[in-house]
Parts: C-alpha cells; sequence; structure tokens
C-alpha cells in the first residue's frame, strides 16, 4: 500500500535538507508551414547559392571586407569595453563583478524622470506618427548613428543600453521620446520583439508586428526617397548602385522583416506561420542583395557604415545559424532550395557582431547564449561543448551591460551547465531581485531557479517556486500544480499533494493550445493523473516523479557526481526494498533507464551499458511509459559515441533506432531535436538519418 507507493516514488516520508520553454508540436507545425510557404512559391524563387544536399557546404559562405572604426566611433563609442585577454596559465580568469552598478544608466533615468513621469512598461502603445514629432536629424554615414540635435552621442548610447541594465519603462520611454528617428524606433521594436520572446502572449505578439510593420513602412518609404527615379530608358540599364545611406536602410528594411517574421511564427495559427515563412524567405533576399550591394560599392571606393555593418552581420549570421537548427528534413528542403545553413558561420558572424559593441550587440548576445547556452543546457548531453564562447561573451555582457538581469539569468543557467549549482542559485537570485517589476523575466528565473533546486534535492525550496508560478503565470498551470504536488509527495506532505493533484483536472480544461492542441506538458500531467491517481481514494502511485523531472529536463549532465550517486542510490534501494507484490514493468524499465543514465553520466560504462540495454528486454510489455525505449536507445547511442573510436560502427545506428521507435509520447520532438544536434557534431549525411520507422504511420510527425 502506501508504504510500497512510497518506495516507487523514491520517498522515505521525508524531504532533504518563457515560464517554461516546452517542446511542443511548433516545430512539427513550422516544417509544415515551411514546406507550404517556399514551394507555394517555388517559380517565383531563384536560388543565389550554390545548391547542395548536406547543410554543412549548401552554399559557399559570402565574405565581406574587413570593417574598422573611425577614430571618431572609437572615440564615441562608450559602449564597447575592452577585456583583458585570456591571462597566462595558472592566472585567475577576467570576471566582471555581477554586482556593479551601471552608475552611468541610473544617472541618465534620473534625467529623464526630471522631465516628466515614465510610464510602464507595455506593448499596448502601437501607434506610430512620426510626424507627431520634429527632432533635427542627420545620419552619421561613418558610425550608423543619427547625430540627434540636443542629444550628444554618449547619451544616445546609454539610452540604447537602458533596456538591458533592467531600466525597461526608462528605455521604452526614451525611444518613444525620439520615435520620429528610425533607429529609434526599432529600438521600440526591439524592446516589443524581447517582451513577446519572454510572454508569448498573443496580444503582445500581434501588438509588436503592427508596430514593427509600421516602421518597415517608414523605413521603406526613406528608402523610396533616396532611389533615383527610374527614366523611359531604365530598362536598358541596371541604374546607379545604391549608395551608403540607402543600404543604411535595405538594412533597417530587412531587419523589420525578419523580426515580423518570428513574431508570426510564434502565433498560434497556420494561416501566420504560412505568412512567417514568406517573410523570411523575403527578409533573407534583402539581406543578401545588401551582401551583394556592399561589394559594389566597396568597388568604388565607399563603405557601408559601422553599424549598419553590424546589422548585416548579424542578419546573415542569425540565418545561418537558426536554418541549422531546423529540424532535418526542412533543413534539408531549405538547404536545397538556397538558404544558408552553415552554423559555424553563422555563430563566426554573430560573434563579430557582438564584438562591435554598437547598438545591435546586445541582440547579438542574446543569439550567441541562446545558442551556447540555453540550447545546451535542454538538449544536449553534455553542457561544456561551447564552454569557453559562452564565457567570454557573459564576461563582457556583463561589462557593457552591468547588472543585466538577462544576462545574470544566462550567466546562472552557464553555471548550472558547468555543475556548480550553488553559485547558479545565487545568479539566479540576483537576477530575480534586479527585475523584480519586469515579470517575464522573474518568472523565467522561477522555473530555473525550481529545477535547480530539485537538482539538488531541496524539495521544499523548489515547491515554493512551482506555487508562485502557480500563482502568478498563465502558462501552464497544470504543470505548476503537478511539479508542486510532486515536491510535496517528496516531502511527505501527501494529502496536501492530493489537493494539488484533485484540482489539474480543472486546470487542464484552462491549458493554453498550440494549433488546437495541449501543450506537451499538459498531456504529459494528462496522463500521469490518468495512470497514477485515483481521486476518489486518493491513492498516489506515480513512480520516481522527482528523478523523472531531473531527467526530462536535461538535468543528469548538470549535476556533479555526488548528486548523480544520490539518484542512482534512490532508484538502487527502490529495487533491493523487499516487497510481496510483483514490480510494475513501466516501474522498473523506468529504473534502468535512470540509472543507467546515471551511470553513463558517472562513466560508470559497463554500469550503464547493463541497465540502457536492459530495457530493450521491456519493450513489448511497458504500457504507459513508452517513453523509456527510445530514450534509453538515445542514452546507449550517446555513450558508445563517446567512448568508441568511432561513433558510426554502434552509436549512430543506435540513435538511428531511436528515431525510427514510434510510439505516442509527450517528449519525441524533444528526443528527435537532440539527436538532430548530435548528427550535426558527428557531421552525418542527411540520408542516412532516416529509415522507415517501425510503424510509419506515427512516426512520420518526427
Amino acid at each position: 500500500g502506501s508504504t510500497r507507493n512510497a518506495r516507487l516514488m523514491g520517498t522515505s516520508g521525508g524531504g532533504s535538507t518563457r515560464y517554461p520553454d516546452p517542446q511542443d508540436e511548433t516545430g512539427a507545425t513550422v516544417a509544415r508551414a515551411v514546406a507550404i510557404g517556399i514551394l507555394r512559391q517555388f517559380r517565383a524563387f531563384r536560388a543565389h547559392d550554390r545548391q547542395s544536399t548536406e547543410p554543412a557546404q549548401s552554399s559557399p559562405r559570402p565574405t565581406m571586407a574587413s570593417e574598422g572604426k573611425s577614430a571618431k566611433d572609437g572615440a564615441d563609442d562608450r559602449s564597447v569595453a575592452v577585456l583583458p585577454e585570456a591571462a597566462a596559465a595558472g592566472e585567475k580568469r577576467f570576471s566582471p563583478d555581477p554586482d556593479e552598478e551601471d552608475a552611468e544608466a541610473i544617472e541618465f533615468v534620473r534625467r529623464l524622470q526630471a522631465e516628466g513621469p515614465i510610464g510602464k512598461m507595455t506593448t499596448a502603445n502601437t501607434e506610430y506618427n512620426p510626424k507627431k514629432l520634429s527632432h533635427s536629424w542627420k545620419l552619421d554615414l561613418e558610425t550608423g548613428l543619427p547625430d540627434v540635435e540636443g542629444l550628444s552621442r554618449a547619451d544616445l548610447l546609454t539610452g540604447f543600453r537602458l533596456f538591458f541594465v533592467n531600466e525597461h519603462d526608462a528605455a521604452l520611454h526614451f525611444f518613444e521620446k525620439y520615435e520620429d528617428v528610425p533607429l529609434f524606433a526599432m529600438g521600440k521594436a526591439a524592446i516589443f520583439f524581447v517582451w513577446s520572446q519572454m510572454t508569448l502572449e498573443d496580444v503582445d505578439l500581434s501588438n509588436t508586428i503592427t508596430y514593427i510593420r509600421q516602421v518597415e513602412a517608414e523605413v521603406d518609404s526613406r528608402l523610396a526617397a533616396l532611389t533615383p527615379k527610374a527614366g523611359w530608358l531604365s530598362s536598358f540599364s541596371a541604374g546607379p548602385p545604391p549608395t551608403a545611406e540607402m543600404l543604411h536602410y535595405r538594412v533597417m528594411s530587412a531587419e523589420c522583416t525578419l523580426l515580423t517574421a518570428v513574431m508570426q511564427l510564434l502565433r498560434d495559427s497556420l494561416v501566420e506561420k504560412v505568412k512567417g515563412v514568406v517573410n523570411i524567405r523575403a527578409a533573407w533576399h534583402k539581406y543578401k542583395a545588401v551582401l551583394d550591394s556592399k561589394t559594389t560599392l566597396e568597388d568604388a571606393g565607399d563603405s557601408l557604415d559601422v553599424d549598419s555593418s553590424a546589422g548585416l552581420r548579424f542578419g546573415i549570421g542569425a540565418f545561418n545559424l537558426v536554418a541549422s537548427l531546423l529540424p532535418p528534413k526542412v533543413l534539408a528542403l531549405v538547404s536545397f532550395l538556397g538558404f544558408p545553413c552553415d552554423r559555424q558561420y553563422g555563430l563566426e558572424e554573430l560573434e563579430i557582431a557582438f564584438n562591435g559593441g554598437g547598438v545591435r550587440a546586445p541582440i547579438a548576445a542574446l543569439a550567441l547564449l541562446t545558442h551556447h547556452v540555453f540550447i545546451q543546457a535542454s538538449f544536449c548531453h553534455s553542457g561544456l561543448a561551447f564552454e569557453a564562447p559562452a564565457e567570454r561573451v557573459l564576461d563582457r555582457s556583463l561589462t557593457m551591460w552591468k547588472k543585466g538581469g538577462i544576462f545574470l539569468m544566462f550567466r546562472a543557467r552557464q553555471c548550472r551547465l558547468l555543475k556548480d549549482l550553488p553559485q547558479a542559485l545565487d545568479r539566479f537570485e540576483v537576477a530575480v531581485e534586479v527585475n523584480r517589476t519586469w515579470l517575464p523575466l522573474v518568472h523565467f528565473c522561477c522555473y530555473d531557479r525550481a529545477y535547480t533546486q530539485l537538482y539538488l534535492f531541496d524539495y521544499a525550496a523548489s515547491m515554493r517556486d512551482w506555487d508562485r508560478l502557480l500563482a502568478e503565470n498563465e502558462w501552464s498551470k497544470a504543470f505548476y500544480a503537478y511539479c508542486s504536488a510532486v515536491m510535496k509527495i517528496m516531502l511527505g506532505r501527501t494529502a496536501d499533494a492530493v489537493k494539488d493533484l484533485r484540482d489539474i483536472p480543472e486546470l487542464l480544461k484552462q491549458s493554453k493550445k498550440i494549433n488546437g492542441r495541449p501543450l506537451p506538458f499538459d498531456r504529459f500531467v494528462k496522463r500521469k493523473i490518468q495512470h497514477y491517481f485515483d481521486p476518489t481514494t486518493g491513492v498516489v502511485s506515480l513512480p520516481f516523479p522527482a528523478l523523472e523531472m531531473i531527467y526530462f529536463n536535461n538535468g543528469m549532465p548538470q549535476m556533479p557526481p555526488h548528486l548523480l550517486q544520490r539518484c542512482v542510490d534512490e532508484v538502487s534501494q527502490w529495487r533491493a526494498a523487499e516487497n510481496n507484490d510483483p514490480l510494475p514493468i513501466d516501474a522498473t524499465a523506468m529504473a534502468a533507464l535512470l540509472e543507467g543514465a546515471a551511470h553513463s553520466q558517472l562513466r560508470n560504462t559497463a554500469e550503464a551499458e547493463k541497465y540502457l540495454q536492459g530495457v530493450e528486454l521491456f519493450k513489448k510489455q511497458v504500457k504507459v511509459e513508452t517513453w523509456v525505449i527510445p530514450y534509453a536507445r538515445y542514452e546507449l547511442g550517446m555513450l558508445w559515441c563517446r567512448v568508441d573510436a568511432d561513433p558510426k560502427e554502434r552509436g549512430i545506428p543506435m540513435l538511428k533506432s531511436a528515431l525510427k521507435f514510434s510510439g505516442d509520447y509527450a517528449h519525441d520532438l524533444q528526443l528527435a531535436f537532440r539527436i538532430h544536434l548530435v548528427f550535426f557534431e558527428f557531421k552525418v549525411p542527411y540520408e542516412d538519418k532516416f529509415h522507415k520507422s517501425e510503424a510509419t504511420a506515427k512516426d512520420s510527425r518526427i
């Protein structure tokens, strides 16, 4: 009875001392939308790059002439911080003080407050009418920054830094004050974009799209005014080449199109997603046209301004990086049609855009950190692949944007990747403290902090964060209630957990939907409630609920050895416990996977192989936890990739067999993306990645 249930759940009756980042069906839906959008316009499409079937060689890398800052730009751009080079071996690495305040930004905000009240951050103000304002300004064609009458260059650069040093309300106020200057309107659009990425609320996405479209129309009108009028002989000549000022506005137009496309892809509408794909294509052509014109401009002895060059590099880099992360089938299609898919080149271009230190540097930093930290923590078997570049970006970011909450959040995630969990908690705490008024980021930090505390087996602290999310956040209340209930079970507070579990069916009715389907987290919770909880009697028989949460959040690669050993011990104690009842097949299979995965991270190869290979024996017997079969294959494949001289002998085939598995489980897309990243790492050709599945009908969506 209760004793057996406690053992099954790994409890001993007591406890120890974006917003989720769900892996939902969006990937599959976007895949379909990509195909629809591209194929519909195939006749009008002209591939600018060399076609290839291998993503890494899909197109030749466009070359860009080196851009050096002018003396004036170097003197004025105070946002560029020169960091010490890596010290000699044995010398302590430079690290900025994350608790240092940005005195310059604070003083600037005080001056803004003295001019009048500053409103609260919101995307509601989408009105854009630059004619209401009448600032006198001209474009500096060396730096790409506007010289605005009454606004010093130092104040301009400080204003662009406000959002990233936690002065969100002041940043929006500053950009709206100078909204008639296109670059400031782009700054407001960027704030809306980041805000919408945090909330993922449809109203914010819609407002952001509305505003960006108005900015793009203004930019295009300025570009049209600069473009020479075509004469009756224009069809017989190429016309004059574009000027540096024209290319400046073309870069901004491409950025607007790209941001709009991203927003459309995130909306809960297939029509919007198709529009997003079409705009992705349009944005890439705009960037490619600027790149070609830039070469012509340089051949004529002129050059593109520094900040627009950084914007161009950001666009080219973002396209290469994002395209390389698409689902494999879509990746092959877009590569064949000429889109760039070179991840390494994309990272290099983003790094250059970031190192330039201009107004686009923080967005480039966020793109780099999303790849180096977020993706590694969420999907990769080991989070150390990009440790050095992540540290480099974080160090410089926290120097340029002191105590910036977004970068502190990434610093905390990086500490967790490096298995320094106490330091990660400290950084999350600081990030929450400096962003008390910006709830989307606070909730992101609470979510990550709850998992970090779970990795430390601090169930009480983790429960507090889940309860806070349940009270304040609307993303997936059923999932938050489930997580809180799990923590209470682990603390021995079964009666309180039962109350939470009984509330879940009602919370599931309020679940958000993507293309008409509930979130994977909510489907996961619904299945758990159906199979392991009896609301009438209050009996709970969840198998290893805390360890399962750790595993699905990719927590084991982020846990130090002594905590991994605790995972092993908890499963071993359950298996060794005397019990007259036959052991449940599903729980036994899950125990083998969890213990094998922990042994794999502990580098106990023989033990890991024994348990992971044993999971396959339950393939035809597992009824509920079918996910353990493909995930055990994934773990075994990753183990063999690490220990074998040639990963393609055993490791890669085993990973392919994980993809071939058919079954209705909530985390299939997450597994497919993990394996996709491994195939990229080992340069597995696309045609070798997929075979006919064991049940083709159900497996086609992967």
